[in-house]
């Protein structure tokens, strides 16, 4: 997306889709949200960027039309915007690709994966580089982080450096799209441009499981992540090895 537009936001509150909405704010592009409750920190954040939230979902709150509707992934069928926006044809997108559209094509990624330890993990490495920046500004992160970092006060940022680092959860991606959010970031650091790319899986249990009732369900998404007992990314950086891999890790997958 290249002009400013309008944008609403179904379920905003959300640790990600909140800090999403001030992304986007910042791109320059109008942000509406809508949500069953505006709670803290999530509302808490969204009121101090002067991001208004409509309680609770009512069709209303589409007027006027946006330009394009992100659907959050805990929004299913039968929540009466969603209808209204099928209804209406209002085009409509997911967190994660809008997240790839947006902020990630061009850049340096660093995607955190793991059922546990992904927001701590992502901390830790966004203080890493911008200390790190200190010596070199080119490495002054931009983040996306699933929790207010305590070292920053914000749960993004959005420069205009190259590195950039998210964490990429196992979570179905939106209601149309069953895949994890973490392939959407997967394939946009495969592209052939230059892009290189690290990603640290932090541990991987069969956590959430009133989510994922499909034990084997979540261990094929991770074996998109682990191959061979090395953490790595065709064509991108070696950071870690493993114990040795689970036979499910090293298992074909398809990409």
């Amino acid at each position: 997306m290249q002009s400013p537009k309008h944008i609403h936001l179904i379920g905003i509150c959300g640790t990600a889709m909140a800090s999403l909405a001030g992304m986007l704010q910042l791109q320059g592009h109008s942000i509406t949200g809508s949500d069953a409750a505006a709670y803290p920190p999530m509302g808490d954040l969204l009121a101090e960027l002067n991001i208004p939230i409509h309680e609770p979902y009512a069709e209303s709150n589409l007027e006027p039309r946006p330009d394009l509707v992100v659907v959050g992934n805990a929004i299913s069928r039968g929540n009466v915007e969603l209808e209204y926006v099928l209804d209406t044809r209002i085009p409509f997108c997911s967190m994660a690709s809008i997240l790839h559209d947006e902020f990630l094509q061009g850049r340096e990624s660093l995607v955190v994966a793991g059922t546990h330890g992904k927001t701590t993990t992502t901390s830790m490495l966004a203080w890493i580089y911008e200390v790190a920046s200190r010596r070199n500004p080119e490495l002054a992160p931009s983040f996306l982080i699933g929790g207010v970092a305590e070292n920053f006060g914000t749960s993004f940022m959005v420069r205009s450096t190259r590195p950039f680092l998210l964490e990429g959860d196992e979570y179905d991606t939106a209601f149309f799209d069953k895949g994890p959010k973490f392939l959407h970031y997967y394939r946009s650091l495969c592209r052939e441009d230059g892009v290189q790319a690290i990603r640290q899986p932090c541990s991987a249990t069969w956590a959430h499981r009133c989510f994922r009732w499909q034990r084997e369900r979540q261990r094929v998404r991770f074996a998109g992540l682990l191959r061979g007992g090395a953490v790595w990314l065709r064509g991108g950086l070696l950071l870690a090895r493993l114990q040795p891999a689970p036979r499910w890790a090293r298992d074909p997958v398809d990409s």
